[in-house]
């Protein structure tokens, strides 16, 4: 049992105990038990077993302390031992927790004043309490308050509010250090919330794509669409609807940026998605959409370059010249195999070449398996085609434009 005392006892985890740790111990044990004893008779007992007289007591010094020390005073060693160990974990959990104080009082700070509040206290302690299945009795709360803001301007600085949270893990007989490690948890929880919040307007400006100041239920539905299948949601089209309804306020079929954020707000809590990731993806998502939508548009234009012997459509060695320039130019290996199972897939006729809408399936396909923007992709082939495509094609058009047969 010495060394689960040692260890329990050594608070600072320096692997030695001085005399102010060891009277602080012992005094807890005597007062609790009711055992009468000498600091002076102690510190001779101390100062024996110290054989190199460095003030401190390694291991094998406290274990002949302490036989000594309960052999003195007629102190049951398992009893001894049991109070220790408990009472000692106690006050390691204790210091834990007053370690993590700072870190909760910045996350509980929400306007970065350095005080915090009674409205503040009042928002996370009421999220902790249901969490918790807490019920608060709020008379206590205010006396705890008073009673820890010693100036009385209705604010708690970081010593204040330290008073406080003992306080309050007193009254509810929750550790010290279960209480601020549930707290941190629900005020970063908060904190993301909070986050999601300041990203809605941004988020609202990429969703109304057609610049109505108004988002419809298929702008929404698409989006929110595309997130359920990544976390591998299935999105009830039910719910949606019953939560556009419920923000649609003035029933116009749409949603303004007030009226969206509430419905996002709506949606995360009922979905119980987190509100940041949900308008962090959103935006990436819609941003990238776009991009691949002009992507598309550059398509045809593609298309007819790589065409360069007008046959109308594009065999694999005309494919993969293109591709391979791009893949060169960006450090990126063409894994060729994979290459050829798009082409194959695309091909939906089997005549090993592909059309203008088979193309734009297949390159489409081949950016989003290597994680690039269609339309930095098609961007990208028509300005760095080769250059004997490029002459091929001036030539072709003026071809065309002279009604020349050769």
């Amino acid at each position: 049992l010495i060394p689960k005392i040692f260890s329990a006892w050594d608070m600072d985890d320096n692997e030695s105990l001085d005399s102010r740790e060891i009277l602080l111990g012992l005094s807890k044990y005597c007062n609790e038990r009711g055992v009468t004893y000498m600091p002076n008779e102690i510190m001779a007992i101390f100062h024996d077993v110290d054989r190199d007289h460095d003030g401190e007591l390694d291991s094998r010094e406290f274990a002949i302390f302490v036989t000594r020390f309960t052999s003195v005073l007629g102190i049951h060693m398992p009893d001894f031992a049991g109070f220790m160990i408990a009472e000692l974990e106690e006050e390691r959990k204790m210091a834990d927790g007053w370690k993590l104080l700072p870190e909760l009082f910045h996350l509980w700070d929400f306007d970065g004043s350095e005080y915090i509040s009674r409205t503040e206290l009042s928002l996370a302690l009421n999220d902790y309490s249901r969490a918790e299945g807490l019920k608060l009795d709020q008379r206590r709360i205010d006396r705890h308050f008073y009673e820890a803001d010693r100036d009385h301007d209705n604010q708690l600085t970081l010593r204040e509010f330290s008073v406080f949270i003992c306080q309050f893990s007193e009254d509810v007989e929750i550790d010290v250090i279960d209480v601020v490690e549930g707290l941190i948890d629900v005020l970063e929880e908060m904190t993301k919330i909070r986050k999601g919040w300041a990203l809605m307007p941004r988020l609202f400006c990429v969703f109304d794509s057609d610049r109505s100041n108004s988002i419809d239920r298929h702008e929404l539905n698409r989006g929110l669409h595309r997130y359920c299948e990544k976390e591998q949601y299935t999105l009830n089209a039910s719910l949606v609807d019953r939560i556009f309804d419920e923000t649609d306020c003035n029933g116009d079929e749409g949603l303004d940026e007030r009226e969206f954020a509430a419905f996002m707000a709506k949606f995360a809590d009922t979905t119980k998605v987190n509100l940041e990731s949900l308008t962090s993806f959103l935006i990436q998502d819609v941003i990238q959409t776009k991009k691949n939508e002009e992507g598309w548009l550059l398509l045809p234009k593609l298309f007819e370059v790589l065409d360069y012997d007008g046959s109308g459509s594009l065999e694999r060695r005309e494919v993969a010249s293109g591709l391979e320039h791009f893949c060169k130019a960006t450090g990126r290996r063409l894994n060729a195999k994979a290459t050829r199972t798009l082409f194959e897939e695309a091909d939906d006729n089997g005549d090993c070449s592909l059309d203008q809408r088979e193309f734009s399936v297949f390159l489409s396909k081949w950016a989003d398996r290597n994680s690039v923007s269609l339309e930095e992709l098609a961007a990208f082939m028509l300005e760095n085609i080769p250059l004997s495509l490029k002459v091929y094609d001036s030539v072709r058009r003026m071809w065309r434009s002279s009604s020349i047969r050769y």
